[in-house]
């Protein structure tokens, strides 16, 4: 385990970090002001590795102050991650812009812990709803997709993932813009997602 921040800048691009596996490597922070990993560069790959943010501690935490703590943030474009993990409560992994691909990672977390703009494929990955860690009750938001325009070609899509968590209940996803797009297809939802699936918040409408 790596305890540092991580950047890798716009001009470093075709960057390829390999670990042993996402259960033995790892690089963690607790910040709510930086994030554990930022990618700004195109054509960055990883393999192997789990990026945490322990900001939000689940033994310490006031779960009236849990508040934005980024593990990742994605902002090249073409970037790829496979077997990756991404561990956070809320706003874990910020997929900010560009085109991603995601292949058998784990994402956790509890508010909004898929987010951005970015133009991503998620797939045969574990997206695990977290907040059961603070009570049954504790409910939350799995994506807060960002896309602004109907030209804007931005969205989530999830293919062959297990979409699941403990506790609480969770949406699949909400609005942060007007034209928000999350696509799930051929993935397995437990009974913690909420029935009525997703949250238009101030985009009625546009569902």
């Amino acid at each position: 385990m790596s305890r540092e921040l991580v950047l890798i800048p716009t001009e470093k691009s075709c960057i390829y970090l390999e670990g042993a596996g996402r259960t033995l490597t790892s690089i963690e922070w607790s910040t709510h002001i930086n994030v554990t990993f930022q990618s700004k560069a195109n054509y960055t790959v990883a393999k192997g590795i789990t990026f945490t943010n322990t900001y939000n501690n689940p033994v310490l935490l006031d779960v009236n102050n849990i508040t934005q703590a980024k593990a990742a943030r994605i902002s090249g474009d073409k970037c790829a991650f496979f077997d990756c993990g991404f561990l956070g409560v809320q706003d874990t992994l910020y997929d900010d812009d560009g085109r991603h691909y995601y292949h058998n990672c784990y994402i956790q977390g509890g508010t909004d812990f898929i987010y951005g703009n970015g133009q991503s494929l998620f797939e045969a990955s574990t997206i695990f709803f977290s907040m059961g860690k603070y009570g049954p009750k504790r409910d939350g938001v799995i994506t807060a997709q960002q896309r602004n325009s109907p030209n804007d070609t931005s969205g989530f899509v999830f293919k062959n993932c297990n979409i699941s968590g403990t506790g609480g209940k969770t949406q699949l996803g909400r609005a942060l813009n007007a034209y928000a797009r999350v696509i799930i297809t051929d993935s397995y939802l437990s009974d913690v997602i909420r029935p009525e699936g997703w949250s238009s918040v101030t985009f009625v409408g546009h569902e």
